[in-house]
Formats: structure tokens, C-alpha cells, sequence
């Protein structure tokens, strides 16, 4: 899914295969107390705490935002209602709508 959303922002292909090849295959050993663990196998994906993650977040997680933001069903309304010239009985209405709401990896 990376892949396919560093494609939909039409990034260059070598670039891709580079940032994809970052996060494949990686293997690391932790230092302890003891000495060096194991080799362990990561998981594919994005890391927290990993310069580049912030970046890549942000074009993973754009195209469900989007589509998410877009759906007029989802989410939820604030109004606010209020007489901008209290001399005359006009009122106006100010609307807000959210459907999705995102920091980092955090999405509510």
C-alpha cells in the first residue's frame, strides 16, 4: 500500500523502490545488559521515531482522509449562531464539518 500511495502522488519509481527497500527484509539485534539479543525480523512497514516517518504518514494516510473528508455522511456539524450587529435582528451561522481528524499515526 505504500507503493501504491507514493504512486498516486506520482513520485519517480527509483525513488519509490528506494523508500520501499528501506522499510523490507530488516533485521536487528538489541544491546543489553547481557550482550546482543538474537537476530529479530521486523515486520514490514512504517516505523515510529524514523526520520523520514512523519513524511510517509502523511502520503499513506492522505488518500483515506480525503475520501473520508469527501463522504458527507460521515463525521459531524458544529454550528455556531450569532447577531453580528446587535443593532439589527440579522443573524448568521457559522458550520464546521469533520469526519476525520489525523496526527502521525493517530486517526480519530
Amino acid at each position: 500500500m505504500l507503493n501504491k500511495s507514493l504512486q498516486r502522488i506520482k513520485i519517480p519509481e527509483k525513488i519509490i523502490q528506494l523508500i520501499v527497500f528501506l522499510f523490507q527484509d530488516r533485521q536487528f539485534k538489541i544491546i543489553t545488559a547481557q550482550g546482543l539479543t538474537d537476530t529479530i525480523t521486523a515486520g514490514d512497514g512504517i516505523d515510529q521515531g524514523e526520520t523520514i516517518s512523519p513524511l510517509l504518514w502523511r502520503i499513506f494516510y492522505d488518500p483515506l482522509l480525503c475520501k473520508i473528508q469527501d463522504n458527507t455522511e460521515l463525521g459531524y456539524k458544529m454550528n455556531c449562531t450569532w447577531n453580528p450587529k446587535l443593532h439589527l435582528p440579522t443573524k448568521e451561522v457559522l458550520t464546521l464539518r469533520s469526519a476525520a481528524i489525523a496526527f502521525m499515526d493517530d486517526t480519530t
